[in-house]
């Protein structure tokens, strides 16, 4: 792509973010339980590498099939920062179609934004990152999406960060991180 376009943009500072997040996580965190249910930090890392996989082939080919199973890894933490840098040169390829790059961008921005704040759960997104990824997937929320993916979005208070704001429309409690669909 010659020009980044703003889900591009938006897609590098959230893989920047995960890899920061995936980075600070040490070998005791693994087996720590996560928002998601019945995931621990160990699955949590399969399902964002297989994630990670998946919409680095959706941005190649177009194709989106996102796994639907855990493949365990033998190095966590390392090779789910090896599927964020393989999603990372898909997404930066030259040779796909930008509408499909932008689409992936777009949902890279979302997922791993996401996700770093499962693996880590109270930890703030940074501002910035947590308003336009919020900005990016308001419109796009509908309830269908919303039952397949989300639980209910979650309230929070007039004065409330960005990061919590997003938090709470995904459907977790950032009061309350490991109670959530």
């Amino acid at each position: 792509m010659s020009a980044p376009t703003r889900e591009l943009a938006l897609a590098e500072r959230a893989m920047n973010h995960l890899t920061h997040v995936v980075d600070s996580l040490v070998a005791t965190d693994l087996d720590r339980p996560t928002p998601c249910p019945d995931w621990t930090v160990r699955e949590l890392l399969a399902h964002v590498a297989g994630t990670a996989a998946a919409l680095a082939d959706f941005a190649r080919t177009g194709r989106r099939q996102l796994p639907d199973k855990l493949v365990p890894l033998a190095d966590p933490t390392r090779e789910a920062v090896a599927s964020i840098a393989g999603t990372r040169a898909a997404l930066l390829d030259d040779s796909g179609d930008p509408d499909v790059v932008r689409g992936a961008a777009g949902d890279v921005a979302i997922e791993f934004t996401t996700h770093a704040w499962d693996l880590v759960p109270g930890q703030a997104i940074p501002e910035d990152l947590a308003t336009d990824v919020l900005a990016l997937v308001s419109p796009l929320m509908n309830d269908e999406l919303r039952q397949e993916f989300f639980a209910a979005q979650a309230d929070v208070g007039p004065g409330a960060t960005a990061s919590d704001k997003l938090v709470a429309f995904l459907g977790r409690d950032p009061a309350q991180p490991t109670n959530w669909k």
